[in-house]
């Protein structure tokens, strides 16, 4: 399962630590993107949860400016996350198809983010409208993350997509997706807490098995 650590615009020092443990990074909207995060994986979050906490709506130029920026760096990146609307159910849905339409029709990379209000017959239904949707991102609150997330990861296995998971910041959650066999996932929570150890801890336990 690969970990993907958002840690802002990182420094020298947390990128070692993500090298040391082999995680990747998730740069999220508005970020400054270095050349030197050519050296690990990294995937890209559009920004409107952060946005959404600060009390604005989504801002597209710097979702798209981070965007340039990950090219112009010569970052590849392993999915790119279609924006959303935070709680927005079937809107939000509305939203992405938008997008993944839209300005972000070329790319073949895009991670549908999948929350509150939705269900499995809303995405097949998006399934057959486009076909750059690579990832399944499970989003929304955490009581219904947690009561749908495998449902989600066996929809994606069903259509050979794979399967993302955010905020997964502790340890049991971590071998809870591992257990039901989620792709990645990812949580600002180690590098803002410091709390590297509980990765250190599962990658030490993964080992044993």
């Amino acid at each position: 399962m690969k970990i993907y650590v958002g840690i802002g615009n990182a420094n020298n020092n947390r990128l070692a630590i993500c090298a040391e443990l082999g995680l990747g990074l998730m740069i999220t909207s508005p970020s400054k993107v270095s050349p030197s995060y050519k050296s690990l994986s990294c995937a890209l979050d559009n920004g409107g949860f952060t946005c959404n906490k600060k009390g604005y709506p989504f801002m597209k130029k710097p979702f798209l400016d981070t965007l340039y920026n990950a090219y112009n760096a010569g970052v590849t990146l392993d999915f790119i996350v279609c924006p959303d609307v935070l709680s927005g159910g079937l809107r939000s849905l509305d939203v992405s198809m938008q997008w993944a339409n839209g300005e972000l029709y070329s790319a073949s990379n895009l991670a549908l983010v999948v929350q509150d209000g939705m269900v499995e017959a809303d995405i097949e239904r998006a399934f057959n409208n486009t076909s750059n949707i690579s990832h399944l991102f499970v989003g929304g609150s955490p009581e219904w993350k947690w009561k749908t997330v495998e449902d989600w990861a066996n929809l994606a296995k069903k259509h050979s997509l794979k399967i993302h998971v955010g905020q997964v910041g502790t340890l049991e959650r971590l071998e809870y997706c591992e257990h039901i066999c989620v792709d990645s996932v990812d949580s600002t929570s180690w590098s803002r807490n410091n709390t590297w150890h509980i990765l250190e801890e599962y990658k030490r336990k993964s080992r044993l098995f």
